[in-house]
């Protein structure tokens, strides 16, 4: 549960600093599941983004990673967003988590985990 909170937290803080929190809404009720949605506008002007949202958001969005880390984040957001339903159902007791399982999503993920902290700081620096 605290590795999800921290991918979150984390994810959710570089898309405020960024600025791009309107982007991933945009993308969520523009492409996949939102589509599907009959949300009012009120509904969707208050709804807050979520981690799934933030991760099917960076898939299409990687030209926002450095291109020398490009495929890395790549890989690594898309193992993040496999990994989603598994760690929302942890989080709910829905899902068992063991040892072996944690340490494969942490080495699956991290790289994202690390990009999201390090933009976060350097950008805060400028």
């Amino acid at each position: 549960m605290l590795y999800r909170s921290l991918l979150e937290a984390a994810l959710k803080r570089f898309v405020i600093k960024t600025r791009r929190y309107q982007d991933v809404k945009d993308h969520y009720y523009s492409r996949g599941e939102g589509k599907k949605k009959n949300h009012s506008a009120e509904y969707m002007e208050n709804q807050d983004i979520t981690l799934a949202m933030i991760f099917a958001w960076l898939v299409d969005s990687s030209h926002l990673f450095d291109a020398e880390l490009r495929a890395t984040l790549l890989l690594s957001t898309k193992k993040a967003k496999e990994y989603a339903q598994y760690l929302n159902g942890v989080v709910h007791c829905k899902q068992r988590l063991n040892a072996n399982k944690l340490i494969e999503i942490r080495n699956d993920t991290y790289e994202l985990l690390k990009f999201a902290i390090t933009k976060d700081l350097l950008r805060d620096k400028n």
